[in-house]
């Protein structure tokens, strides 16, 4: 009998990407960007959510020569837990001789593709320093074990000493990249230690998000009163935060590219290769997206006739029947101010007055979760009562304000449909049916009632596989396939299912050889014990979706199997 390396090697090449979290906005990047690329090359790309370093995994200790080619490594599996290089190494050292390639920090001997974090950093705090003039800076940071925390922290010192401002420890908060971190970080720096700042730096964008809200909560507004940036430019809160771009999806199609290279030994392959960021500006550090300030054509000289002020009153009310009575619990005197700032902008040449009005109202709009739309009604109706007020030379510049406001209220808008969007999508995690599946009074009943719904999700292609026990330290010898979805057919399976190999993780007759696929595959973990693990075809549904049906499978399947030791 052929070795199953060598022949699925013959038939396709496969690489496993290893992640810890496919939650993660940044791991979901690379996977869309490793995926890309092993498409079109004609590869397999298995993805291996695996617990920590410390932690026992079957899942991620079963990557071998037998199912893969290569390996791929987000490195922050590791150093989130990991601060030891020396361990890191010896980490990647278990997966030797294939070949592998890290995405993140670089290591010496190691083939890696990571973001010029570095320069990113300075650039965000070079923009609150240099464009707004902030020297009050507080700094939110990740973890300490993590090296790019780490890196992110020291340039915030660094950029602090090389314009002469003083580095206070007491601006300094802890954080776990985590949403809730941020707002906890924020507790920390205005109402345990009472510190006044004028700018907050996250180390990154979830952290940001948290910290909005919690200034927020408190009345401190964003960015009229604190200034806040991120770092990732990938968080889901909708907030219009400037921060720093990271190339994630190009990290995971230039390691997939690397890794391929390293498999067909293609001549000369680099140690390391950096991938650039970009700085994103937007409204959270107090400039306007370039959206909104690209929408104004060039100004003409501001008219000096007081032709508005006759109209204010019947523009306020007017403004007023416009909103449609949806905004009673927007500062009554809104319309007054509204008013107010359109004149300063148009007949006293005081350029962004009406934009800031309408921001900081929008703000408030936003962190209601109220809708946004119906402030195009009240610009609608500011313009045609307004504009029979307006000296001749005045039309041109308020027809400019109108329009940058539309676009402004248009982002706001699309944030809070976002964020409604996501809300959606948690509800329908919660309450999608489960009961057929919990009802289930084998393993045969479950993976067949399991299968019938992934059609109609969009997944086409699963597989589960359970570990037999016991086994010795973390990894099974036997694994047995109780679950084959194949394009909408479920492959019948005799008794318990099929008996095979662990180190296959899977049987290799199952993967289709007229294509490439890609695997998510996810633990089957059920109290910190290591069932199996179960493999979906990547396809265009949400991510929570995979690891929501990850854990309906799990829970019932917990009844029928002893798992293995692993886990304890």
């Amino acid at each position: 009998m052929s070795d199953p390396a060598q022949t699925q090697s013959q038939r396709r090449n496969s690489m496993t990407l290893l992640l810890d979290d496919i939650m993660q906005p940044k791991a979901q990047h690379v996977i869309e960007g490793a995926a890309d690329l092993t498409r079109e090359k004609g590869s397999n790309l298995i993805c291996a959510v695996a617990s920590s370093v410390h932690d026992r995994c079957p899942l991620r200790d079963l990557i071998n020569p037998a199912n893969s080619d290569g390996v791929l490594i987000i490195s922050s599996i590791l150093s989130n837990f990991e601060r030891s290089q020396e361990r890191i190494l010896q980490f990647f050292d278990r997966y030797r001789p294939m070949p592998l390639v890290n995405l993140g920090d670089p290591f010496e001997k190691v083939h890696s593709v990571t973001v010029n974090n570095r320069a990113g950093m300075r650039d965000v705090i070079s923009h609150l320093i240099k464009v707004h003039h902030f020297h009050k800076i507080a700094f939110i940071r990740g973890p300490e074990t993590n090296l790019e925390a780490e890196m992110r922290f020291k340039v915030y010192q660094e950029m602090l000493e090389q314009h002469g401002i003083a580095f206070d420890p007491e601006l300094v908060a802890d954080g776990n990249w985590g949403h809730s971190s941020g707002a906890t970080a924020i507790y920390t720096l205005k109402d345990l230690r009472r510190r006044k700042f004028e700018a907050v730096v996250a180390a990154n964008d979830a952290m940001a998000g948290g910290a909005f809200e919690a200034l927020h909560a408190r009345g401190i507004r964003v960015p009229m009163d604190v200034a806040i940036v991120g770092f990732d430019n990938f968080d889901g809160t909708g907030y219009a935060l400037t921060t720093i771009d990271q190339p994630v999806y190009e990290m995971g199609r230039r390691g997939a590219a690397m890794l391929l290279d390293l498999i067909h030994n293609a001549g000369d392959v680099p140690m390391q290769v950096t991938l650039p960021t970009e700085l994103i500006v937007r409204r959270s550090c107090g400039c306007f997206e370039n959206e909104v300030t690209h929408a104004a054509a060039p100004a003409m000289p501001a008219s000096k006739l007081p032709l508005l002020a006759v109209r204010r009153e019947a523009i306020s009310q007017a403004m007023l029947r416009a909103s449609g009575g949806k905004l009673t619990d927007v500062a009554p005197e809104w319309p007054e101010k509204l008013f107010a700032a359109f004149q300063r902008e148009v007949s006293d040449g005081k350029r962004g007055e009406l934009l800031s009005e309408f921001d900081a109202i929008l703000l408030q709009e936003w962190m209601e979760r109220r809708h946004s739309d119906t402030w195009q009604n009240v610009v609608s109706e500011l313009r045609r009562e307004a504009l029979p007020g307006l000296a001749k030379n005045a039309v041109h510049n308020a027809e400019n304000v109108w329009h940058q406001a539309r676009v402004l209220i248009d982002e706001a808008a699309q944030r809070v449909r976002a964020h409604q969007e996501s809300q959606h999508s948690l509800r329908t995690t919660q309450l999608m049916d489960v009961s057929a599946v919990f009802a289930s009074p084998d393993i045969a009943t479950l993976a067949a009632t399991f299968a019938e719904k992934l059609p109609r999700l969009g997944i086409e292609r699963c597989y589960a596989v359970v570990f037999e026990g016991p086994t010795t330290g973390a990894v099974p010898e036997w694994s047995r396939l109780v679950l084959a979805l194949d394009e909408e057919e479920t492959t019948p399976l005799d008794g318990e299912g099929l008996r095979f190999p662990a180190k296959q993780l899977l049987p290799p007759h199952l993967l289709p050889e007229y294509r490439a696929v890609t695997l998510l595959a996810l633990p089957l973990l059920k109290n910190g014990k290591h069932l199996g693990a179960i493999f979906f075809e990547k396809s265009n549904v949400e991510y929570y979706v995979y690891e929501m049906l990850a854990r309906q499978f799990c829970e019932p399947l917990s009844r029928f199997v002893k798992s293995s030791e692993s886990g304890t």
